[in-house]
């Protein structure tokens, strides 16, 4: 509420809004942001102010003109800067649903939009950048991505290494398979298609700004749709969707990924009750356990 006087004095000075008639819209009440819909009859335009301390929301629209600039559907940045000290970001407004609004969970997968969901994926990746982690002077806060993935075990549940005999070979496989390597991709690490428009191409919003190896992106992307319901097929479709017209993935290092990846998010999710998601997320493990040394 304390922002509300300084966005009506930004839409006052703004050339774009200067003059004009605009109507603001809350669409959403969130916790990590304020975003708003700012409607002058001509055109529309969204406003985000994130409201949450983790400083890696200031770099989400670096992600987007990266992505943009690769080739992927993305809202396009208008301008950034700071309202009262808080970094904000103008964009073009995306007149579509969300895939979560436009299909009903057995929808998605019929109609194979996660199939579509991982040739973005794909492209994606292929921003690059240095470094593993939250971004620091315009890198990951980590040249090893070694370094980065003991901090992430480190946080975790200390019961989880019990849940999977394969805990330790699958941290072994990816840090041997990135080895020393520093190169890393611009990751959108919340990749769920509650945060993809339906548009022709999709379109990817709402990111949470991280430099990783690709695997560990599309493992969790994996993870996410499973834990929130979406049948195990799910997995399968991001697959193909990501590795057609390219060379073929390396099956037992995403395996590996979607291990740690999910060790990670049970201690998220035993946090705040989500026990069907890690219990869903379990059952896909045990089902593709073989994976990891078959493959």
């Amino acid at each position: 509420m304390s922002l509300l006087p300084h966005i009506e004095t930004f839409l006052n000075q703004h050339i774009l809004f200067k003059d004009k008639d605009v109507h603001v819209f809350f669409p959403s009440a969130g916790v990590a942001s304020l975003t708003c819909i700012l409607d002058t009859g001509d055109t529309k335009k969204v406003l985000k102010i994130p409201l949450s301390a983790k400083s890696f929301y200031e770099y989400e629209g670096m992600f987007l003109k990266a992505w943009e600039k690769v080739g992927v559907n993305v809202p396009h940045v208008i301008e950034e800067g700071t309202i009262d000290g808080s970094h904000y970001l103008l964009m073009d407004f995306i007149d579509a649903k969300t895939l979560h609004e436009a299909y009903k969970k057995g929808e998605v997968l019929q109609k194979e939009m996660f199939v579509k969901m991982g040739r973005a994926l794909r492209t994606m990746h292929t921003a690059k950048s240095e470094g593993f982690g939250s971004i620091k002077n315009g890198k990951g806060n980590y040249t090893q991505f070694r370094n980065w993935l003991q901090d992430a075990i480190d946080k975790k549940r200390p019961d989880l290494d019990e849940t999977s005999d394969n805990f330790p070979l699958a941290i072994k496989i990816l840090v041997e398979y990135v080895g020393n390597s520093s190169e890393s991709s611009y990751c959108h690490n919340d990749f769920a298609y509650q945060n993809v428009f339906d548009t022709d191409p999709i379109t990817i919003f709402d990111p949470i700004p991280t430099l990783n190896h690709p695997y560990m992106d599309l493992a969790s992307a994996i993870c996410k749709a499973i834990g929130r319901g979406i049948d195990g097929e799910v997995a399968e479709q991001l697959i193909r969707g990501y590795s057609e017209d390219t060379t073929a993935l390396n099956r037992k290092v995403l395996q590996a990924a979607i291990i740690i990846q999910s060790h990670i998010l049970f201690t998220l999710w035993s946090k705040t009750g989500k026990e069907q998601g890690i219990n869903d997320l379990q059952t896909y493990l045990e089902k593709t356990k073989d994976v990891l040394v078959t493959s």
